[in-house]
């Protein structure tokens, strides 16, 4: 499998993703078995890149991906790139009440300013292989 460069970071990614929004069960139901099988089959063939977040089955999709990559999280976690997202939580106005953000323009100050927050971030949740 080829490999990038992640945007400016200097971690290497398969140029494939592996998305776990269908393990949440947005989509119908999931089989268990056949999602774990899934994440350790992506592995096989080299891909490192893995996206989910709390939202997908309210935490359902990163359980699952844990639990497909256990042992490669345990004995390989340098290799694996887990991306994923949070911040669950109501919003006033649903989704009307945040489309509005789209047309939010982002001054240069406002862009360092992320930049700067974020520069060095690391996860502060999620599963953890140690509990897997």
């Amino acid at each position: 499998m080829q490999t990038i460069r992640l945007g400016r970071t200097d971690l290497d990614v398969s140029r494939i993703c592996f998305d776990t929004w269908q393990f949440g069960g947005d989509w119908g139901e999931v089989d268990r078995d056949e999602a774990l099988a899934a994440s350790r089959r992506a592995r096989e063939l080299n891909i490192n890149f893995f996206d989910t977040a709390q939202g997908y089955g309210f935490g359902r999709s990163e359980e699952l991906l844990a639990r497909g990559l256990g042992s490669e999280l345990r004995t390989n976690r340098n290799d694996v790139v887990i991306a994923t997202k949070g911040g669950l939580r109501p919003v006033d106005g649903g989704v009307e009440g945040t489309a509005g953000a789209g047309s939010i323009a982002l001054t240069r100050d406002d862009l360092e300013a992320i930049e700067a927050v974020m520069k060095g971030a690391t996860a502060l949740g999620g599963p953890s292989p140690a509990v897997v």
